[in-house]
């Protein structure tokens, strides 16, 4: 019986074994360990035979001469190696988000940011995420860790995964605005009107109106109570009959922050 060792392509190789008759005839190959068939380079009787992956039998090199006798070729085959990087994703959790038109994204100062990451199966193989880093604002890199929060303001995060096999993948960029400041409202009145003892004094059917501004995510929508009714939406001016009224308003902008109500005191009253 002669055994011809195989020449190893790498650690943790896959080893076959190919057995003949001495008719030259395959009589069996069997993967040892590893999955599918061996590559590589095996020398018996001083003659080369190459094995290739998924190959029941080797192919022998030109100018070799058959395998006879109880021969056992021995050869060894490398792992698939894992050439794709990982993906990342940045996710966001405990807040609110907001795109506006233009495509900016704006989130609530109680938005929580992390990443996810896998590194993809290709060929069979994938060693697994050795790590993640981020950046903000084009600051030091560091390795992610556990979700964190940013203050108000504009901010860029840059982000990455590294397998461990070393592929690196390409960076990832996204930018965010932490909107942490409420909306504010005015109320207006469109025609003359006087201020007594911190009441508006105007006449009957004088338009009103509620405006709001917000310098961030914009307003969402503002709700109005006369006389403590119900708050509902308020969105073109109105009129009020003679009489004294309390009017209570706020706004909420786009991601969720709330103004404190505000009051004022009305008499409608014809003069």
């Amino acid at each position: 019986l002669n055994i011809a060792g195989g020449l190893a392509q790498g650690f943790n190789s896959s080893l076959a074994i190919w057995q003949y008759r001495p008719d030259a005839s395959l009589v069996g190959a069997q993967t040892i360990a590893g999955v599918g068939g061996a590559s590589g380079i095996a020398l018996s009787g001083g003659s080369q035979w190459l094995a290739v992956g998924g190959s029941s039998s080797p192919f022998l090199v030109a100018g070799a001469t058959p395998l006879t006798g109880n021969d056992i070729l021995i050869s060894s085959a490398a792992p698939p190696q894992d050439t794709a990087a990982p993906v990342t994703t940045l996710t966001f959790s405990g807040g609110t988000l907001f795109n506006d038109d233009s495509g900016h994204l704006f989130a609530s100062s109680a938005t929580a940011f992390a990443f996810s990451a896998f590194d993809p199966v290709v060929a069979g193989t994938a060693s697994g995420v050795a790590f993640t880093q981020y950046r903000i604002n084009a600051g030091t890199f560091v390795d992610f860790a556990a979700a964190f929060m940013l203050p108000e303001g504009f901010h860029s995060i840059d982000y990455r995964s590294q397998d461990n096999a070393g592929n690196l993948e390409a960076l990832k960029s996204s930018t965010v605005a932490i909107d942490a400041t409420p909306p504010f409202t005015a109320l207006t009145v469109q025609g003359s009107s006087q201020v007594s003892s911190g009441v508006i004094l105007i006449e009957p059917q004088t338009p009103l109106s509620l405006t709001a501004t917000d310098s961030a995510s914009g307003v969402q929508d503002i709700l109005l109570s006369v006389n403590a009714s119900h708050f509902a939406s308020s969105t073109a001016p109105f009129t009020l009959a003679a009489g004294t009224y309390t009017l209570s308003f706020y706004s909420r902008d786009n991601v969720g922050n709330q103004e404190a109500v505000q009051n004022a005191e009305l008499r409608v009253q014809f003069s």
